[in-house]
């Protein structure tokens, strides 16, 4: 499949919103929802318009989910322009995003009856993950804390409970950083060599947390019921799944924090008690590499600085598989083992 253009100036209006998330300043001529906004007469690293694209040339298919939707249409499609480097994404509900090759610059299109939830959940999360990968930042599918020791994240596949452990840890009195993407920076010393010693951080994310309702039951169970991501008679009100607005400074961590561990999350069991078991390096490369965000748009060199700053999370850092117990009561139990084990990695 092709598209094609005319080469035009990438999509402009006036700037009404500055918010910043993942240690970058964004610009919007629209609110965002859920992103903490900042004061800043700089210039933005990312600046984001709505309600237009830019003509763009000759697109050319560079990534479809295998999952179709009932039209038999990919329920995204990503199309690269070869002239420019620029992604263009289109979802199976009419909602389109333009990324410039610099992750410098988004334009979104909004088809009719679309909320500004239902963008921004967009927008938060994989359109908002591809203009950081783009900037050359390693970006874990994860979810992460800030705790007295330091940041620790949770890794997993989809389903595992990263959100939930997070939720968990932050009933707990720890700070959430970031929920489902985790962009790790890695400081390689004075000589940039990461064979020596390296050391790791974790950039904040935004002030929400998104969980299902029964972990919203079982971890605050007197709130009033929580607000859904997506509002009822939106583009999709069948995903039920509900965020807790965290208060920065008590909450949410507004400022980046030492990773000293990752949590990868395994399949959940009935065993009497949580299992917590170190990786080899080996082990511990693969579950990272299987778990960073929005890898199926990376092209060959991106893969290739992946790789190279995944070798250095997997020499450097404690890597544990984690076995949750098969019981959404058991949650708190959980971050238990989990913020006990941390407690007890070397130099704690």
């Amino acid at each position: 499949m092709a598209v094609t253009g005319t080469t035009a100036s990438p999509c402009s209006s006036s700037v009404r919103w500055t918010y910043g998330c993942y240690g970058l300043s964004l610009s919007a001529d629209r609110e965002i929802r859920g992103l903490a906004t900042i004061a800043t007469g700089a210039q933005p690293d990312v600046e984001i318009r709505f309600d237009r694209l830019p003509p763009s040339p000759t697109e050319s298919v560079w990534y479809e989910t295998p999952a179709k939707n009932r039209d038999g249409h990919p329920n995204l499609a990503i199309m690269r322009a070869a002239a420019t480097g620029a992604f263009h994404f289109v979802y199976d509900d009419g909602t389109e995003f333009w990324i410039d090759a610099r992750g410098s610059r988004i334009c979104c299109s909004t088809p009719e009856g679309a909320t500004d939830e239902d963008v921004a959940v967009y927008l938060r999360g994989p359109v908002l993950g591809l203009a950081l990968r783009l900037r050359g930042l390693l970006c874990l599918h994860a979810s992460a804390v800030s705790t007295p020791h330091g940041a620790i994240a949770f890794l997993g596949e989809a389903g595992s409970g990263k959100s939930a452990t997070a939720a968990a840890c932050v009933a707990l009195g720890c700070r959430l950083l970031s929920d489902d993407v985790a962009v790790v920076d890695i400081d390689a010393g004075d000589d940039g060599n990461t064979a020596g010693h390296a050391r790791f951080s974790v950039r904040p994310g935004y002030p929400r947390l998104n969980v299902w309702p029964d972990v919203a039951a079982a971890l605050f169970p007197d709130t009033a019921p929580l607000p859904r991501v997506v509002p009822l008679g939106g583009l999709d009100d069948r995903w039920d799944k509900r965020y807790v607005a965290l208060e920065p400074g008590r909450q949410f961590e507004s400022r980046a924090r030492p990773l000293i561990a990752i949590y990868v999350l395994g399949e959940r069991d009935s065993a009497a008690a949580v299992r917590v078991e170190r990786l080899s390096a080996r082990d511990a490369f693969m579950a990272v590499a299987n778990q960073t965000y929005v890898n199926y748009a990376l092209d060959a060199s991106m893969r290739v600085g992946e790789f190279k700053a995944l070798g250095a999370v997997a020499r450097h850092l404690p890597i544990r598989r984690v076995t949750p117990q098969n019981d959404v009561m058991q949650l708190t139990s959980l971050a238990h083992a989990i913020l006990r084990d941390a407690g007890r990695l070397p130099g704690r």
